[in-house]
């Protein structure tokens, strides 16, 4: 399975890769409030439990996550994190972070 798209240009002899995002940036932009709220955006937090700025379950993290995608959330890119928060929740709104203050 692969996680993004990827667009290869020739110029010249050279080749010039475009991935594309991995999730819209509306999409990025909303998670982005939960990880504000959770971890005030710290992406490399690393718990017994939770990891990541989204605070994913380490569990939920291997469960979901590709195999081509680092074994913890807090070694993941925030476009991964994102990513697979958005895969755990499939179905289901962006979690109201219940008002919390200081990230919007």
């Amino acid at each position: 399975m692969t996680t993004e798209q990827a667009t290869i240009s020739l110029v010249g002899n050279q080749r010039h890769i475009r991935r594309a995002p991995l999730v819209s940036r509306a999409t990025f932009l909303a998670w982005l409030k939960v990880a504000t709220c959770e971890t005030g955006r710290s992406w490399r937090m690393v718990g017994p439990i939770y990891s990541g700025a989204l605070g994913i379950l380490n569990s939920n993290w291997l469960a979901y996550a590709p195999r081509s995608f680092p074994r913890n959330a807090s070694l993941a890119t925030p476009m991964q994190q994102v990513y697979v928060a958005s895969i755990i929740n499939r179905g289901f709104a962006v979690p109201d972070q219940y008002g919390c203050s200081g990230g919007w």
